[in-house]
C-alpha cells in the first residue's frame, strides 16, 4: 500500500516518517537522521576544540616554563644584590 510509518524522535520529540530514521536491523533508530547528524557535528566540533585547547595548553606550558625559570634567576640575582647592600649597611 506504500504507507509510511510514523515515529517520534526521542531527541527533538517531533513525529516524523520512518524514512527520517536510520534502520537498525529490523527496527528503527530512536533518534531521527537530522538529530543524529547534529549530534555527530557537535561531537566533532567539541573534539576539535578540545584538541586545539590541548595544543595551546602545551604551547603555553613551554613558554611559561621558560619564563618562570627566567623569573627565578632574576629573583636570585635580586636576593644577592639585597644581601650585598644589607651587609654594606651593617658594616
Amino acid at each position: 500500500m506504500g504507507e509510511t510509518l510514523k515515529k517520534i524522535c526521542t531527541k527533538c520529540l517531533v513525529e516524523k516518517s520512518s524514512n527520517d530514521f536510520y534502520s537498525k536491523g529490523n527496527r528503527l533508530d530512536s533518534i531521527c537522521k537530522e538529530c543524529k547528524r547534529s549530534n555527530r557535528k557537535a561531537k566533532y566540533v567539541s573534539k576539535k576544540q578540545c584538541d586545539e585547547f590541548n595544543s595551546l595548553t602545551a604551547f603555553f606550558e613551554i613558554i611559561f616554563d621558560s619564563e618562570i625559570e627566567e623569573l627565578k634567576r632574576l629573583n636570585q640575582n635580586c636576593d644577592r644584590i639585597l644581601r650585598s647592600h644589607q651587609q654594606k649597611e651593617a658594616a
